[in-house]
This record gives C-alpha cells, sequence and structure tokens, in this order.
C-alpha cells in the first residue's frame, strides 16, 4: 500500500461508526481520541474532499432553516475495503513531541528549582488529563455500543490512563532526583 495521511483512515474509521458531518468527525476526535489523536479542520476537509472523489466515501447535503447547510459522509463499500486493509497493516511507533523533555535535556541552562517547577505544572495537567480519560468510562458503558465497540472503545482509553499514570510516576521520580540535587548543592560549601 502506498503511503498515505493517516486522517484519511481515521475519518474512514469514524465514517464505519456512523455517518457524520466534518463538524461531527472534529468534535468527535477532540473529545474521545483527545488522549491519543488529534485532526484540525484544515487537514479534515479537504481529505473528506479527497475522499469523495476517490469514491471511498458519499456526501449528501441537508438543508438546515437559520443555520448553515449541512453536509453528512458516509463510508462506502471501497472506504471499508480501504480502511480494513490499513487496519490490517503494522502499526508504526509512535513520535513523541514532548516540549517538557526537551526543555529537560537543556536543562542545565537554567537553575534547577526552574526546572522541577516545570515538572510540576505538567504533573498538573497529566493529573487532569488522567481525570477525564476516567470520566470516559461510563459514558462508554452506557452508550449503547456494540460489545467489540466498547471493548476497543475502552482498550483505547485504558491506554491513556496506564500511559498518564506512568507519566505522572516519572514527574514525582524526576521532582524528587532534582530536589536531591538542589538540597546536596546547598548543604556543598562553595
Amino acid at each position: 500500500m502506498k503511503s498515505k495521511t493517516t486522517t484519511r483512515y481515521a475519518i474512514l474509521g469514524l465514517l464505519s461508526i456512523q455517518p457524520m458531518s466534518g463538524y461531527d468527525m472534529k468534535q468527535f476526535v477532540d473529545m474521545a481520541f483527545k488522549h491519543f489523536w488529534s485532526e484540525s479542520y484544515g487537514r479534515l476537509y479537504p481529505t473528506l474532499r479527497q475522499l469523495e472523489t476517490e469514491g471511498l466515501l458519499k456526501s449528501r447535503v441537508y438543508r438546515q432553516r437559520g443555520r448553515p447547510d449541512r453536509r453528512v459522509h458516509t463510508i462506502t463499500d471501497k472506504g471499508r475495503r480501504e480502511l480494513t486493509e490499513w487496519l490490517e497493516q503494522p502499526a508504526s511507533l509512535p513520535r513523541v513531541r514532548s516540549d517538557l523533555l526537551l526543555k529537560l535535556f537543556f536543562g542545565h541552562n537554567v537553575p534547577v528549582p526552574s526546572s522541577i517547577e516545570q515538572i510540576r505544572r505538567q504533573r498538573e495537567v497529566l493529573e487532569t488529563v488522567l481525570k477525564t480519560l476516567q470520566s470516559y468510562r461510563p459514558a462508554v458503558d452506557e452508550g449503547g455500543l456494540s460489545g467489540d465497540q466498547r471493548m476497543f472503545f475502552l482498550l483505547t482509553i485504558r491506554n491513556g490512563e496506564l500511559v498518564n499514570k506512568a507519566r505522572i510516576k516519572w514527574c514525582d521520580e524526576a521532582i524528587k532526583i532534582l530536589s536531591k540535587h538542589v538540597s546536596s548543592n546547598e548543604e556543598t560549601p562553595s
């Protein structure tokens, strides 16, 4: 299979759940995927047009009173075949981009307490993300999903929970190491 953007497969996957508008897709991604995937309108809409041109989805415009028309997309059989083919390919390793780790790598340029504060702030954000992920469980349990859909949704939530717990644990260890470093340097006479 030639290299294609993952955006196209995210869209096909979403449409395999149910027909959606571009707006619906963006809302779904922002709510359900935010711990492992993001998508911008700037990539979403051009990809939707391309997928329709390729016959992987079809769309229908619904007129609405007092609101813009709503274009709802539906996956085609050809789109399902391409999605299935992609799903069966080996997944690539995740690419990690972390401002925090980049700042810590160059941390020798600032006082250690500054780095400790960076880690503390990140830890607070991770705690919030973890609580958000945990709040999704009841919605998935009560969402009327099929057994397989529910299982796979819960697997992605569990991944987010475990990854964030590991990151929080790392933050705690890093703060402890850096705090000891500050304490030992304060005790050492100049």
